[in-house]
């Protein structure tokens, strides 16, 4: 009974939404029958489920209101997935919280402060979930070499070096968030042709007669996009020796004239650093289909 009454909410939420009007959360509160804390939370949840599965997204800006952006294709493919007896999960998981926690994070500028209460009202939620939620992912951070620190007074922030910000960028993307690649790829690249680079990769790739298996190729997309889009020095701490021992593989040569490609289209200079990265993860990666 739990579950079928949540399945309710979460539909009738987002039917509002579909008739393209823009809402106070007090009309949706009054419209769908429940506290308007609680859409506010169902909100942020229902938000998580539709980026991660490609329908758009919920836009919510104070004194403005709340409305659904999505293209007419992401607006029919939801309306087809609803009339064909799709439907919501019925509850969400912290998961989802989680990982819109973790994408807000990221969007910071390294050492950017932030705080507790604006965090909450970004994504709907009460200062102590956020405070749980944060303590709760601190470890998915320290594993990339990213860590949350706390500023007395201040707020927070988060910290460490910009090969490990794109490091959990790339991770977030491809491994937790693959469902809202595009939106994600505009998201942290912005004001990127990201499809000219896109066509620069491929360039490389018939030139070099190689096809890169498909997460391979989203791989160096991203992080050629990110080098671009984020001017951070990248300091990977490697010795002379790493340094020449990796220039010797063919994964190198291949990183650089990507690279090479880039520079003469865009008239800029890439550091030695961004093509070190590539082909590091090009050593790892599953390079050919």
């Amino acid at each position: 009974m739990k579950q079928d009454k949540n399945l309710l909410y979460n539909n009738r939420i987002l039917n509002c939404l579909l008739n393209e009007k823009i809402y106070t959360t007090l009309e949706i509160a009054s419209k769908v029958g429940l506290s308007e804390k609680t859409v506010r939370i169902r909100l942020n949840e229902i938000n998580g489920w539709m980026e991660q599965n490609g329908f758009g997204k919920i836009q919510k800006r104070q004194g403005a209101g709340i409305w659904l952006e999505c293209s007419e294709e992401e607006r029919q493919n939801l309306e087809k997935y609803l009339d064909g007896n799709g439907s919501l999960p019925c509850e969400f998981s912290m998961n989802d919280s989680k990982k819109q926690l973790i994408g807000t994070l990221l969007k910071l500028k390294p050492g950017e402060i932030t705080t507790l209460q604006y965090i909450a009202d970004s994504l709907y939620l009460s200062s102590p979930t956020v405070g749980k939620l944060l303590r709760e992912v601190s470890c998915w951070f320290e594993e990339r070499g990213l860590k949350i620190v706390s500023m007395r007074r201040k707020g927070f922030c988060l910290k460490g070096s910009e090969y490990s910000f794109r490091i959990a960028i790339r991770d977030y993307m491809m491994d937790m968030m693959p469902g809202a690649w595009d939106a994600l790829l505009e998201t942290f690249a912005p004001r990127i042709d990201t499809s000219r680079i896109w066509r620069i990769i491929v360039e490389a790739e018939n030139a070099w007669r190689i096809e890169l298996a498909d997460n391979s190729f989203k791989m160096v997309w991203l992080m050629t996009c990110l080098s671009l889009a984020r001017n951070g020095s990248v300091n990977m701490g490697l010795s002379p020796a790493d340094m020449e021992d990796i220039q010797n593989h063919n994964e190198y040569s291949f990183a650089e004239s990507i690279y090479q490609r880039i520079e003469k289209v865009y008239q800029i200079g890439i550091s030695e650093e961004d093509v070190m990265i590539l082909a590091i993860l090009l050593l790892t990666a599953k390079k050919i289909k």
